[in-house]
Order: structure tokens, then C-alpha cells, then sequence
């Protein structure tokens, strides 16, 4: 019975019932009901055999979701961190930091993936039907699976964004073939989610306002306009009113115009010295080139310009242009590059790439079946040492009197809030960058103004920082700081009149 109700849905998803280009439809099969979910649950079970947890966010934002059970609000001043303490802040993910929270609070890290599983698999779903309208050929469903494969291993960590993808996934779907249907209106309904989960929904706003000018000026076409007119008062719909919407742009600003969040290695261009951020580009790149030769051919063919082929086309390239100058937009320029490549394959690759989409099952399932064979044996839900100092918080947990007034490294920030520590900074970098903090951490850190007039400023009183680089050093090379631990992860040191 549920097999006869998705392909009732996928089947109307993939129809031409309000498509005015009349682009090409593909019978649906079981093996298109399989392909998206082993391909989630192939790269999610990759994922947490390796490094799952990359970055602090996710212990952060545990820390907040702690904070709103307990208290039963939003938080509206700061109270995680003594140097900007009783400040004014936000959270702009408060319905995520909640729902992680008790998610993990009931069902454990367990319970966090399959969260992460059932957002990859609405985005997979979404994007599968859309390939599939833009394609017939069995190609589409291969690129869907190694797009959507790759998103996932490289994307899927327990933070806000994840649910990003798949609120873009539906728009543009909706966007793309859903003008004429009421189903437009589910738009306002996942900005109203979006708001409360992240604050990135300004993107989503964008993208509505772009799609919305191109068809009024290119194609007389005024209808998407009061979607984005409720899309926008839904945003309002949040604990902090029109408030969210000051954080959200400065933010945004922030993230191009203060040089100290260049520190934040997702907002800064690709290292393109790292492997594996070399090939996704050059392959997502090259791909994309190719792809654009088969648009360049169709439009000459048939001298139509397509509102739907134009659009998808355009904002392929703005993401992957924009990914060259902040790496974290490379996850969405790959989430774009699936329905691109499949609108725009060229001809003589589908006539050569006729596998069908039972061997690209198989495949999953056998690759899937082996990791499951082998996970017992496995190291799960691991964590990088860099984020983790684990031995550094048992000894502040041993030793209180070292936390106070203590200089954290921006990695540690969150591990340590999860742990009830007070930090200097963490990655909620907004209020850091509001108040000045990030760019005194920076200079500390990389040593370029006089160390001890920070120092004084803050009259710190400890450090917690990672092992190397030139502050451990200075502070190595001075009598009046002493290390107290150290292990392959943190080095902690206390001054030394402040333990006499």
C-alpha cells in the first residue's frame, strides 16, 4: 500500500499537468523508489564509520537546545560566554538547537543521524523527480545518485544547514514546475520553517526575488511575486519578530566584510591544496562546462529560450561561482549541479550511458549490505581530536579555579559550552564580530599586535588552545605562564600568580 501511494506521488510530481515548457517525463519504476533511499543510507552509514563530527557547531548548538529546555524560552542575552556575557543575542537556530537537544537527550547520536537521514531523504526524493522531469534518459537517475551520494558524505553533520538543502530542493522544484498548482503555496509554509531553523533563508528569498523578476521582465509573468510577499511575512512568524531579520543580515555582511571571519575556514575560498576539495570542483566544473555545450546546442537547435532550462542554467553557475570565494556554498553549487547537468547532458553521452537504473540498485545495495555486515567492527560517530579536547575539559572540570577568565582556541568553543564552561569565543561568531572579540582573538592568536595589551584588556587568566602555531610558543617562552596539561590536542596554561 505505501509502495502504491509514493508512486502515486512521484507520479504526479513528474507530470506535465502545469509544466508550460513540456518538458519530458520518465515512466516510474520501484527502482526509482530505491535508488534515493540507498543512496542516503549508503553515503550516511560511509559517513559515520569516519570523521562525523568536523566541527564544533553541532556541540554549540546542543548547548543552546540545553538552555531553551531548561529555561522554556529563546535565548535574548548571552549568558555562554564572560567576554561578551549579558549582551544582547539571538539564536538563529533555536528549532534546530531544540530539536537536536532532544533528539539527543532520548535517543543518542542514533537518534541525530536518523534525523539527518529522513532531511537527506526528502532532499533526495525532491531532487530525483526533478531530474527525472528534465531528462528521460536512464542517465538522470546516475547523475541524481552520484550527486546526491556526494552531498551527502561530505555535507551530512548534525547542523542547521542540512535542513537547507531540502527547503531549496522543494522551492526550486516548486518554482520550476508547480506555478500553476496550489502546491505554490506550500512556499510560505517551508519559509516558515526555514526562519526558525536557520537564518540563511535570506538566500531562499533571494532566489524567490530572482525567479519572480526573470519571469515579469522575460516572460510577463507576475504570479510568483505574492508568493514571495507571504514568504516574507511568514519569515516574520519567529520568537524575535522583524529582530531575526537584523542578525540575519548582519551576518551576512559580516561574513564578506569583517576580515576576522576569513579566520572561519567555510567562509573562505577553496584550498584547493586539499584533494578532495580539488576534484569536487574540478569535476563539478568541467562537468558543468560540458553541460553548458549541450545548452548552447539545444538553444541553437530550436532557437527557444526555456523560462525553466534559463533559470536552472543561470543559478547552476551563480552557485558554483560563488563557492569559488566561500567554500560552504560548494555543497549547494553540487545540490544545483545534479538538475543542471541532467537538463543539459549532451546527446552523444546519453546515446553511450544507457546502463539502467536496476544496476545502479544493485550496486547500493550491495555496497550498503557490506557496510552494514562490517559496522559492528567499526568505530562510529567519531570526532576529529582538533574539536574534542576531552582531556583538557576533565582537567578544567578537576581544577575550577582554572576557568575563570580563560582564553579558549574558536575550535574548543563549543566542546566546552556542551561541558557547562565558560568561553572566550565559539562559532556563534555574530555577537564575537558585533563586539570586537573575533578580531582581539585573531591578533592574539597569530601573534600581529602586542599580546599582553590583550591580555590586560580581557586580564585573562588561562589559556585552552590547540598544540602549535605562534601563541603556544609565546606563551611557552614567558616565565609568567606556566603549562599546567597538555596531550596531542590541547595545551592548557594558567599565570602564574593566579595558582599561588
Amino acid at each position: 500500500m505505501l509502495k502504491t501511494i509514493y508512486e502515486k506521488t512521484v507520479a504526479y510530481l513528474t507530470s506535465d499537468s502545469s509544466n508550460e515548457a513540456g518538458l519530458k517525463t520518465h515512466t516510474i519504476t520501484p527502482y526509482y523508489i530505491l535508488v534515493p533511499l540507498l543512496v542516503v543510507v549508503s553515503s550516511m552509514l560511509l559517513k559515520v564509520t569516519g570523521t562525523y563530527y568536523i566541527d564544533s557547531d553541532q556541540f554549540w548548538s546542543l548547548a543552546v537546545g540545553e538552555w531553551i529546555v531548561e529555561h522554556g524560552a529563546v535565548p535574548t542575552v548571552e549568558t555562554f560566554s564572560w567576554t561578551v556575557e549579558g549582551l544582547p543575542w539571538q539564536s538563529n537556530s533555536w528549532l534546530f538547537c531544540w530539536s537536536l537537544f532532544m533528539i539527543d537527550y532520548y535517543w543518542g547520536m542514533y537518534g541525530v543521524a536518523v534525523m539527518l537521514v529522513l532531511v537527506y531523504l526528502v532532499t533526495a526524493y525532491v531532487m530525483l523527480a526533478l531530474c527525472l522531469r528534465l531528462n528521460k534518459a536512464n542517465i538522470a537517475v546516475w547523475i541524481f545518485a552520484v550527486g546526491m551520494w556526494t552531498l551527502v558524505y561530505f555535507s551530512s553533520t548534525p547542523r542547521a544547514y542540512v535542513f537547507t538543502f531540502a527547503f531549496v530542493a522543494v522551492i526550486f522544484y516548486l518554482v520550476r514546475f508547480k506555478r500553476d498548482s496550489r502546491l505554490i503555496y506550500l512556499i510560505p509554509l517551508i519559509f516558515l520553517l526555514w526562519v526558525n531553523i536557520q537564518t540563511s533563508v535570506r538566500f531562499g528569498l533571494a532566489l524567490l526575488f530572482v525567479e519572480a523578476l526573470v519571469g515579469t521582465v522575460l516572460y510577463k509573468d507576475w504570479r510568483l511575486w505574492h508568493i514571495m510577499a507571504l514568504s516574507f511575512l511568514a519569515t516574520l512568524i519567529n520568537p524575535y519578530g522583524i529582530n531575526l531579520w537584523d542578525m540575519s543580515l548582519f551576518g551576512a555582511v559580516s561574513s564578506i566584510a569583517n576580515p576576522g571571519t576569513q579566520y572561519i575556514s567555510e567562509w573562505r575560498a577553496p584550498n584547493l591544496d586539499n584533494t578532495r576539495l580539488f576534484f569536487q570542483y574540478v569535476i563539478v566544473g568541467f562537468t558543468g562546462i560540458i553541460a553548458s555545450y549541450g545548452a548552447v546546442f539545444s538553444y541553437y537547435k530550436t532557437r527557444i529560450i526555456d523560462r525553466d532550462k534559463l533559470m536552472i542554467f543561470f543559478w547552476f553557475w551563480a552557485m558554483f561561482l560563488y563557492s569559488l570565494t566561500m567554500v560552504r556554498a560548494s555543497h549547494y553549487a553540487l545540490l544545483l549541479w545534479m538538475p543542471y547537468f541532467a537538463a543539459f547532458t549532451p546527446q552523444w553521452l546519453m546515446d553511450r550511458m544507457r546502463l539502467k537504473p536496476i544496476l545502479l540498485a544493485g550496486i547500493l545495495a550491495i555496497f550498503t549490505a557490506f557496510i552494514i555486515f562490517n559496522l559492528p567492527r567499526m568505530h562510529i560517530f567519531r570526532a576529529p581530536h582538533v574539536t574534542v579536547p576531552a582531556g583538557a575539559v576533565e582537567y578544567l572540570q578537576e581544577n575550577p579555579e582554572v576557568k575563570e577568565n580563560m582564553f579558549n582556541d574558536y575550535i574548543f568553543g563549543g566542546f566546552l559550552m556542551v561541558n557547562g564552561i565558560e568561553v572566550f569565543i565559539d562559532a556563534r561568531e555574530s555577537i564575537y564580530t558585533r563586539e570586537g572579540v573575533m578580531d582581539d582573538y585573531m591578533a592574539l592568536q597569530r601573534l600581529t599586535r602586542c599580546p599582553q595589551s590583550i591580555i590586560e584588556k580581557y586580564n585573562i587568566k588561562s589559556f585552552v588552545i590547540r598544540r602549535g602555531g605562534p601563541l603556544p610558543i609565546y606563551l611557552d617562552t614567558h616565565s609568567e605562564w606556566e603549562p599546567v596539561y597538555h596531550d596531542r590536542t590541547a595545551v592548557i596554561f594558567t599565570k602564574v600568580e593566579s595558582i599561588e
